[in-house]
Parts: structure tokens; sequence; C-alpha cells
């Protein structure tokens, strides 16, 4: 017989989100390994084929809080996605052409946002291919930071911006004199197999805030080359003219969380104090951002310096990537846990455990396999573990994975001397816990709160036979336990 304190999860589902999900560390893009160089900026036109998308008007502006995701009654002026990631547009998504691997995952389909930036799908999943939005001139719009209410799976987070402002703006200034920058997307695949490359094109956008006789001129392309599975950000040409509207552009990619990034961040340091788009360092958080500012004459301190004509962003996958992360935890108990994960071509992996989050820790478990998973046992309860994985290609081991963590829950095997064991843990808000005991023997077992508040009461718990039987197990609850948490639980009736 086994008990499962608070309560078995089949009484209460109270664990299910603390067992199935790992807490995650580290970024599986980050392993992604970036250049710069400047070439020539090549724009597509409609004898590229693919899709134009986007109605720009001249005033005032369509609402630009827009995705794109090749559903037949929003195209080609795309969804209003209206309060963001909280409405997302979601649908077929538009063919890359190929199959691009990015991540670890194998993608056919592209979302796009009118906030510079497109996310990835999979055709396999129909109507509901891809997930995309955009909030304009917010934070939570920034393609980085969004996570809550993400989307299922989580697969279909995995993104890469090009120019990621939430507050970009298409309009038409054609009836200007001179004739204005007309605001437009366009997607395509060009090149022959095995060397075609999926562009997705932002041509004459402005900003939120733009007045017809004050507007900026934004250009740059996103692009997927299918020979190595390489991700290129390509600059434009660039006329910034005015600071009005959003400053904060994420540019790079990110994963299946908000955790998962690799993007550049201008730094405004001596000796000229400038945010240089053509001198960016790695992105150190989610909330770093490449500074959106105008050139002031002079350059004085503060001051934008816009990208070149074809600077390219180019990011490359390692040449034996770790399979796809996040690795899946399972089984977890106070002893033992399961990690898997999805087959890469080269069939074989290594793999570490450790109890701190560096490969280099203090080896709890290590060892290589064909399998796609592992398991560990004789793990210390209630004990926080780090999980690293590599393949290994021709016999040559690849770049490990960051890490994913997960918990081992409490508990243990139960004496069958009549001792008593105790607990004592103090709980935040929101917090989940659980405690698995099992006797040897396979007798009942009995536990009782000693401590604690469930509201303004007092709380004893009894599941056993009559009382003359000892006491084996019980849980201190200290008092700054939540009460709610135990208020929402299932009692078992006393026996």
């Amino acid at each position: 017989m086994r008990l499962t304190l608070p309560f078995s999860p089949r009484k209460r589902n109270l664990a299910t989100a603390f067992l199935a999900v790992p807490l995650l560390a580290g970024a599986q893009v980050s392993l992604y390994q970036f250049s710069q160089s400047v070439g020539t900026y090549t724009e597509i036109t409609a004898a590229d084929g693919g899709v134009s998308l986007g109605t720009p008007s001249y005033w005032p502006q369509q609402n630009n809080n827009r995705a794109w995701v090749n559903n037949p009654f929003n195209d080609p002026g795309g969804q209003v996605t209206m309060s963001g990631y909280l409405n997302p547009a979601i649908g077929p998504g538009y063919p890359i052409g190929f199959n691009f691997t990015f991540n670890g995952n194998v993608f056919d389909r592209i979302g796009i946002s009118n906030g510079g930036w497109i996310s990835f799908g999979k055709s396999s999943d129909g109507l509901n291919a891809v997930w995309v939005y955009n909030w304009s001139g917010t934070p939570n719009g920034d393609p980085f930071i969004q996570w809550y209410n993400g989307p299922t799976p989580s697969y279909k987070r995995n993104r890469v911006a090009g120019f990621g402002n939430s507050a970009l703006q298409q309009a038409n200034w054609s009836s200007l004199m001179p004739p204005g920058p007309v605001g437009n997307i366009r997607a395509a695949t060009i090149g022959t197999a095995p060397n075609r490359v999926c562009v997705v094109q932002w041509k004459e956008y402005g900003m939120t805030g733009d007045a017809s006789a004050f507007f900026n001129n934004i250009n740059f392309q996103i692009r997927l080359n299918e020979a190595d599975n390489s991700v290129e950000v390509v600059f434009g040409p660039q006329s910034w003219v005015t600071s009005l509207g959003y400053k904060r552009t994420q540019c790079g990619l990110s994963g299946e969380a908000n955790s998962d990034f690799n993007g550049r961040k201008t730094a405004y340091e001596e000796p000229a104090f400038l945010y240089d788009w053509n001198n960016t360092v790695a992105a150190d958080t989610i909330l770093d951002f490449c500074q959106f500012q105008k050139p002031e004459f002079g350059q004085p301190n503060g001051s934008g310096v816009p990208p070149v004509l074809g600077l390219t962003w180019r990011w490359d996958p390692p040449v034996c990537p770790p399979p796809a992360w996040p690795l899946v935890m399972s089984g977890v108990s106070f002893d033992s846990a399961t990690a898997s994960w999805n087959a890469t071509s080269n069939g074989e992996y290594e793999y570490y455990l450790t109890d701190t989050n560096d490969v280099n820790g203090t080896e709890v478990s290590s060892g290589t396999t064909t399998d796609t998973l592992a398991s560990f046992f004789g793990l210390a309860p209630a004990t926080t573990y780090y999980v690293f994985i590599r393949s290994i290609c021709g016999g040559e081991p690849g770049v490990w994975s960051m890490a994913s963590t997960f918990t081992t829950i409490g508990g243990g095997v139960v004496e069958c001397n009549g001792s008593v064991v105790e607990e004592t843990y103090c709980s935040h808000q929101n917090d989940t816990i659980q405690w698995l005991y099992l006797r040897a023997d396979a007798s009942p077992l009995r536990i009782e709160f000693l401590g604690g508040f469930v509201g303004n009461s007092s709380l004893k718990v009894w599941n056993a036979p009559p009382l003359p039987l000892p006491r084996i197990s019980s849980r201190t609850v200290s008092p700054c336990v939540t009460p709610t948490r135990l208020a929402r639980s299932t009692v078992p009736e006393r026996t």
C-alpha cells in the first residue's frame, strides 16, 4: 500500500503541473552561432511569386495589431489580434516551401506578425498550424517576452524576430508630393533545391505616431536557408527621421519558452555613447533590445546609428545539435525519474545528471545510449537535479544542451519498526508539494496534521485501520502553510 501526501492524485490531481512540466533552465537556441557581415540587399518583388500582405491606408492608418496566418477570410488585410497574445491569430500558416529545422523541430509553415517577426508551425496541425499576434506599443508585444497563455504544443512558439517592434505601421503615403512610402509584407520562396530560401520582407514600414509630413522608412527581411537551416536578418534602406512611437526593438531567435532566446542589443557605453546597430552585443535577458533612435546631427551622445544597407545578422545551428529542447521529465518520484527526448538523425546520445546547473558539476548519473530516454535511480527526495544531453555524431560528441531541471518529490520507504516520520514544509502562494511514502510490508499507513490551519481550524487526517495500530508516518505543517491549498484538497474519510 502506498500513501501520497498531501493527498493521492487519484483523489485530487493537485500535483499534475508540478510533475508533468519540468522547471526549465537555459535555452536551446542559445547554442546557435551568431555572425555579422555586410552584403547586398536584394528586394523580392511580385516576379518572385509568393503572397503580398497588408492593405495600408493614408489616414488614419489601418489598425496595426495584426497578424497573418493564411486565413482566407482575413487576407490580405490580416487578422486583428486586439489584446495581443491573449487573443492570437491561429491558422494554417503560409508554406515555407521546404522542411526547415529550427530548435530541433522540423517545420513547414510560418505565421507573420505585423510587429516584425515570424513564428513556426507544422502542416500536420491543419487549421491550427501557427500561432501569432501583435500588441502595439507595449512590452507584452515584444517577441522574446511573451509566455503567458502561450500556444499548445509549445513548439508553435518558436520564432524569429527581424525588427521586432510591435509599433511598426503600414501606411500609404503615395499621394504626397513627392510620393512617400507604401507599406507592404511579401513572403516568397526563391531559388532551387537544395538551396532554396524562404524570404519574408517588410517594405517601407513606418512607426506608430508617424504623420504625413514626418515619417520613418524601415526595410528588412527574414531569410530561412534550406541548405544549412541557418537564419538571417538582412537590413534594407533605412530612414529614421523621428523617435516617436515605440523604441524597444528585439531581433534574433526565441524558442519554446521565453527563457529560450538568442538576440542582439545596442550597447550605450563609452567611448561614443551611441545606439549603434552596426556594433551590437549579445542580449543577456529577455528584456534586452536594440534601441530605435533617430540619428542626430553631429552624432551627439544618445544618437542612433541605423544598420547600414545590406547589414546581415546570421544564426547557424550547431553542426551536431543536441535533441530538441526541452527534455520531457516523467515518472518523478522521491528517488527516481526518467528523461526522454525526440530522436535525432545520429541516433546516439550522452547524458549527464548533476545537482548543480553546470555540466561540470558533481556527477549523479551519466552514460551513453541509443535509446531516446534515460532513467535515474537512487536520487535524494525533495532535491533539484539538472539533466544535460548531447548527440554523438560519427563517434564525436557535439555541444551540450542547456539544462532541463526537475525536483524529486518528498517521501521514502517507512521502516516497519514503529518509528514516526515527520515532515515540516513552509509553502508560498500557489505552491504545490507532494510526498510519497511506501511501507515495506504493505500494511496501512496513517497520517496526522499536527499544525497549520484550514480556514480558522486545525486539521487532523487519519487514513488507517482503527486506532490501536501505532502511528507510522506524520506530516507537520508549519503555521505559514497556505490555507487555501489545504482547503481545496479532498479529505479522505476516516476509517
